[in-house]
């Protein structure tokens, strides 16, 4: 909603209020306002976000003070509000006699204009300020009371703060004897004891106290060594020196030993605790299959994720190098795998169209090899007086094809309609990627077949290999013929 800019600048004065004592200056100027709509009406009764300004021009362009939004109560369109209660008016708000001039906003709309002026309210304001300055039971600044301020002897024992009169709020020579409290003070000590004696106390004029040293004036007799010690004895000039194998692991510090102070090849299995030796501490290619044991490595002596399979040689790890337990199902190699589809009716062929009998997906985890087996009888009947009656079949992998190099192939050519038929085998090697493949087995017959003849009894079968030992001549899965059947017969 936007606001008009009515604003009562007359209850403005009337409302301006100034409690004058000796204990506080008011920080504010109280103002009371009225809002109301285009029309002229009072807005709806609520809170509303409205924010003063104090600028130094009408224009708008210098403000000197603002108190950002502030929730104000409006009731039949009259509200207050003290200027400096939230945003604290700063002293140099009125302390020159140039005009001030109040900007009001409501919520989004723009700033009320024109501006209202602030005229002797203010600086009123300021003149009280200074006039109950000197009044004021308690002073809250820094330095501005100084030595001339202070009356005679205004200050006693009890305004100093403790250990605040440091050395430099001392003159020259104006701390005597009198100053000094002698209980306190130590007189200058003076005097020696006699050798085999020693100084037992010291009196307050400063002389000493001496009493006879009971050990006396003697002297070592012998010098005996324990564990780790060599050398000692009772006569004569005596020295002491760290037997060998004397120092202990306890009397070493931490960290205390490096690698140039081991002699090589002193350090021993037996020596080296689990987990201490890492990848970086060993030569690459220095540890090989004869150096380790049986069993002496076990997974606790080995960082997690260090061993590839690229790291292995073959046959370099035997049974007795690996420990109980210690392989799972994840860390070995996939096996292989098998997949069979059988159709003991299985479909006709003919010579329009090249047919898709039975189907086989294969799902292999990585890259390897498949090796896929078709097998079943033609079943031929003879329709027609011609010998163009040959019955192909073979493996593809698009269902309308024939792949001539997975392919097999009878051509009875009978003399009369009896139906015949002949069993046939076709093999497929080739190597795969990991995911999904599929094979058809796809059929046809010659001009001269019968309605009823057939491809029956098929068996699909996908073995899966996931690796070779030997090469493997991968034949084409493509038909070099793509579509129908060429025309003509096959001799």
């Amino acid at each position: 909603m936007r606001c008009s800019k009515t604003i009562l600048m007359s209850v403005l004065l009337g409302l301006l209020m100034f409690s004058i004592g000796l204990g506080e200056v008011p920080r504010v100027i109280s103002y009371q306002g009225r809002l109301t709509d285009t029309g002229g009406d009072p807005v709806t009764d609520g809170p509303y976000l409205i924010k003063f300004k104090i600028y130094g021009s009408e224009a708008g362009v210098d403000s000197v003070w603002w108190s950002g939004f502030q929730t104000i109560q409006v009731t039949g369109g009259l509200f207050s509000y003290d200027l400096g209660s939230g945003v604290v008016l700063p002293e140099t708000v009125f302390q020159t006699d140039t005009a001030r001039y109040l900007g009001i906003t409501v919520g989004t709309d723009a700033e009320i204009v024109p501006r209202s002026k602030l005229t002797s309210v203010g600086f009123a304001y300021q003149t009280l300020r200074a006039d109950v300055a000197d009044e004021a039971e308690g002073i809250d600044c820094n330095g501005c009371v100084t030595s001339t301020e202070l009356a005679p002897d205004a200050v006693h024992e009890t305004h100093i703060a403790n250990a605040s009169v440091t050395d430099m709020k001392i003159a020259s020579n104006a701390v005597g004897e009198d100053q000094i409290n002698q209980s306190e003070v130590q007189v200058r000590v003076h005097g020696s004891c006699p050798p085999g004696s020693y100084i037992r106390s010291i009196d307050p004029d400063g002389a000493v106290i001496c009493e006879t040293d009971e050990v006396g004036d003697g002297d070592i007799t012998a010098v005996y060594t324990t564990d780790g010690l060599t050398g000692g004895g009772d006569v004569g000039d005596l020295s002491l020196s760290i037997d060998d194998y004397g120092v202990s692991n306890q009397k070493l510090a931490y960290g205390s030993v490096s690698s140039d102070k081991i002699v090589n090849n002193t350090i021993m299995t037996e020596d080296l605790g689990d987990n201490c030796v890492n990848g970086d501490k060993i030569a690459n290619y220095s540890i090989s299959n004869e150096d380790l044991t049986g069993s002496c490595v076990a997974s606790g002596n080995i960082v997690n994720q260090t061993i590839m399979a690229e790291d292995l040689g073959v046959d370099c790890v035997t049974s007795d190098k690996i420990e109980d337990d210690a392989v799972y199902d994840d860390k070995i190699e996939d096996e292989p795998g098998i997949a069979h589809e059988f159709d003991h009716g299985g479909f006709y062929v003919d010579d329009a169209n090249v047919t898709a009998g039975d189907t086989i997906t294969v799902t292999v985890p990585r890259s390897g090899y498949l090796v896929i087996h078709v097998s079943g009888f033609f079943y031929l009947s003879y329709g027609g007086s011609g010998s163009n009656t040959y019955m192909r079949a073979s493996i593809s992998v698009v269902a309308t094809n024939l792949n001539y190099d997975n392919f097999a192939i009878w051509d009875p050519r009978p003399s009369s309609t009896v139906g015949m038929d002949c069993p046939f085998s076709i093999i497929m090697a080739k190597a795969v990627s990991a995911g999904s493949h599929t094979y058809y087995l796809t059929g046809d017959c010659g001009s001269d077949c019968g309605a009823s003849s057939a491809i029956q009894r098929t068996h699909m079968l996908a073995v899966y290999y996931p690796s070779s030992y030997g090469d493997v001549a991968n034949t084409k899965d493509v038909s070099e013929n793509p579509g129908n059947n060429p025309a003509g017969t096959i001799e």
